[in-house]
């Protein structure tokens, strides 16, 4: 697995710098013929997020739990796990 290290070393611009193009916080920082040379490197390297990473980082994982001890004998098991992710 790719790291934004070794895109960073790659393009000689630091972490920080690769992060902030990668995540699309860039803008205004960072000039833009750079921005496209870390983003080229980072797609000829293969990198891929780190998504447990950044679900550390931001303390969210956008994952819904759902407990039930009825859901698997009620005819209506369908539409309440329709129901939970609609809400």
């Amino acid at each position: 697995m790719v790291t934004m290290k070794e895109v960073a070393e790659s393009a000689g611009v630091s972490i920080a710098t690769v992060s902030r193009v990668l995540n699309g916080k860039d803008r205004g920082r960072i000039k833009p013929e750079i921005a496209r040379e870390i983003k080229r490197i980072a797609k000829d390297l293969g990198y891929r997020p780190n998504l447990v990473a950044r679900n550390l980082k931001t303390r969210s994982s956008r994952i819904l739990g759902f407990i039930s001890d009825e859901i698997a004998t009620t005819p209506f098991a369908g539409r309440i796990m329709l129901g939970a992710q609609d809400a």
